[in-house]
């Protein structure tokens, strides 16, 4: 299920998406971001992606790049679409 999670994730195409999830310290999250965001980069190696249960993505709200570990989501919405995971 955390599979098709990641491949919605990456069809949204640049757009956005809202995303809960549970954070490494046990907290919920809700992240409002999008994929393919280039203009805050800047320099660097990204270590996160190295296993394909984390996505990089840019949280609009914070304007800050988060991961996401798809293997803790809650829920996933995009396009008025929520869906409980």
């Amino acid at each position: 299920i955390y599979e098709a999670l990641y491949r919605k994730i990456l069809e949204t195409n640049g757009k956005f998406f809202t995303v809960k999830f549970i954070k490494k310290d046990g907290t919920v999250r809700t992240l409002n971001g999008r994929r393919s965001v280039r203009k805050y980069l800047k320099g660097g190696t990204n270590r996160v992606e190295n296993g394909i249960n984390y996505l990089t993505v840019f949280d609009v709200h914070k304007m800050a790049y988060r991961t996401v570990n798809t293997d803790t989501a809650i829920s996933f919405s995009f396009q008025g679409k929520v869906e409980e995971l």
